[in-house]
C-alpha cells in the first residue's frame, strides 16, 4: 500500500468543513478538547469508543487518540498541537495510523476556532485539510468524513451539556444526617424510645390475630 511519504502519489482533497453552535460559553467549549478526560468522552463517531487518549495542551503537545470500531479494530489518531490560543483557537498536526500495522495512511491538519454565535452560545468551526496518498483513499475516507464529523459534533455536544450539569448528567447519591435534641437524659430517651418500639410491635402482632385488617378485632366464630 502506499504511503503519505511517498510524494510521488500524495494528494490533498478539498477540505472538510463542519460547524456547531453550542449553548455553552466558549472557554467551556474549548476545555472540551483539553484533556483526554473529556476527549475519551465524545471524539468518535457513533458504535466507536475511545478507550485510550493522551492530550498535552501545550504547542507541541501529544494529541494521541484511539478510536475502537464495533469490531473491535482500534485506528489511532497520533499528532500534537500546533497552534493553541485560548480560547479563541486550536490547530492539531495530525496522522492516521494503519490498523493492519503499515504506518500512517494519511494526515491530517485540523483548524479548530471558537467565537460568540450570532444568536448567542458559542459557533465552532473545524476545517480540517489533508495529504492523502492515492486517489483511492481519498474518495473513501472524504466520502465519510463529514457524517463521521456531524456524529462526533452530537457527542461533543452531549459532553458539553453533561460540563455544564445539564441534560446529560451522572447520578449522585448523597448521605445526610438527622439531629434532635431532648430536654432529658440519654437513659430517659432510650427507655422511651424501647417502649415505642415495643406497643408498635404489639400492636403488628394484634393485627395479625385478627382478619388481617389493621385496628380490627377478631371475627366471632
Amino acid at each position: 500500500m502506499t504511503k503519505i511519504d511517498d510524494p510521488r502519489t500524495t494528494i490533498e482533497p478539498a477540505p472538510v468543513r463542519v460547524s456547531r453552535v453550542f449553548s455553552a460559553p466558549r472557554e467551556m467549549v474549548f476545555r472540551a478538547w483539553s484533556s483526554a478526560e473529556h476527549i475519551k468522552r465524545w471524539f468518535c463517531p457513533d458504535g466507536y469508543s475511545v478507550p485510550e487518549a493522551k492530550v498535552e495542551l501545550r504547542v507541541g503537545g501529544a494529541f494521541e487518540v484511539c478510536m475502537r470500531s464495533p469490531e473491535g479494530v482500534d485506528h489511532w489518531t497520533r499528532g500534537t498541537f500546533a497552534e493553541i490560543v485560548a480560547p479563541e483557537r486550536l490547530t492539531i498536526d495530525h496522522h492516521i495510523v494503519d490498523p493492519c500495522g503499515g504506518g500512517p495512511l494519511f494526515s491530517a491538519l485540523t483548524r479548530v476556532s471558537f467565537s460568540a454565535a450570532a444568536g448567542g452560545g458559542t459557533l465552532m468551526e473545524v476545517v480540517q485539510t489533508y495529504s492523502v496518498a492515492g486517489a483511492a483513499q481519498a474518495e473513501q475516507m472524504l466520502k465519510g468524513a463529514p457524517e463521521g464529523w456531524r456524529q462526533t459534533l452530537d457527542k461533543l455536544e452531549a459532553e458539553v451539556a453533561r460540563m455544564q450539569g445539564g441534560v446529560v448528567r451522572s447520578v449522585v447519591h448523597g448521605a445526610f444526617h438527622l439531629e434532635r435534641a431532648y430536654d432529658a437524659t440519654v437513659d430517659q430517651v432510650y427507655r422511651a424510645l424501647s417502649d415505642k418500639l415495643v406497643l408498635r410491635a404489639s400492636r403488628m402482632e394484634a393485627d395479625r390475630a385478627g382478619d388481617g385488617l389493621p385496628g380490627r378485632r377478631p371475627r366471632a366464630g
